[in-house]
């Protein structure tokens, strides 16, 4: 069975009439839910933008930008993971140093 991860980088420096519309539907992703099952799951869709862009606002007034529409919508919906990755620029350094130690260690 064919499992797909679709990668959409960049939702923030779309213009701004495009970021208000639902990116499920203006990218026709809800025809991967007709696929045949037995040959494709449907497949996991990861946005990425920055966190600026949502800033201040409640979730519940960006997440129907990227919800599926109808039925599978209600499905996708609950499915709806929002992940925040921290900057470790900070600690670059210590984790350079962590890094080198281990790979010095197994050698």
């Amino acid at each position: 069975m064919l499992e797909v991860v679709l990668l959409l980088d960049a939702f923030d420096e779309m213009k701004p009439e495009f970021r208000s519309k639902n990116l499920c539907t203006n990218n026709d992703l809800e025809q991967l839910h007709n696929c045949n099952r037995e040959k494709i799951r449907v497949p996991r869709v990861v946005f990425l933008c920055r966190s600026e862009l949502f800033a201040g606002q409640e979730p519940e007034s960006y997440h129907p930008l990227f919800s599926l529409p109808g039925s599978f919508g209600a499905e996708l919906g609950k499915n709806l993971l929002e992940l925040k990755v921290a900057s470790f620029s900070s600690r670059l350094a210590d984790y350079l140093e962590l890094s080198c130690a281990l790979q010095v260690r197994q050698v």
